[in-house]
């Protein structure tokens, strides 16, 4: 999907006009204007400023935007951009809990992988 087309669509399910999604997201309508007409080249801090004016995660907007590096291993998808905006939100302590379950969890799972 186009970056375009994304925020066309989070436009019209929330009913805001461009100048609403540039009050939210300290942005001038102009440049939403710019890049919804793809007469501008969406920048980095645009990307930020839209998805905050949106409350939606900065990844989407920014992969979307193709401001981010392909990632060989792994696609960038809704539950892995998820985990990550949540992790964000977590305690230092908290965060180390959770990567302690998840090498476990990734453990017994190479080991049963390893098994058949």
């Amino acid at each position: 999907m186009k970056l375009t087309d994304w925020i066309n669509n989070k436009l019209a399910e929330r009913q805001w006009s461009m100048r609403e999604l540039a009050r939210r997201g300290n942005i001038t309508s102009s440049t939403i204007s710019d890049i919804l007409s793809e007469k501008r080249t969406p920048t980095y801090e645009a990307c930020i400023a839209i998805a905050d004016g949106l409350d939606e995660p900065r990844a989407v907007v920014l992969d979307l935007a193709g401001l981010l590096p392909e990632l060989p291993e792994y696609k960038l998808t809704p539950e892995v951009i998820e985990l990550s905006e949540l992790f964000d939100k977590l305690s230092e302590e908290d965060r180390d809990e959770l990567l302690k379950i998840g090498r476990i969890k990734a453990g017994k799972y190479e080991k049963r992988k390893a098994k058949t």
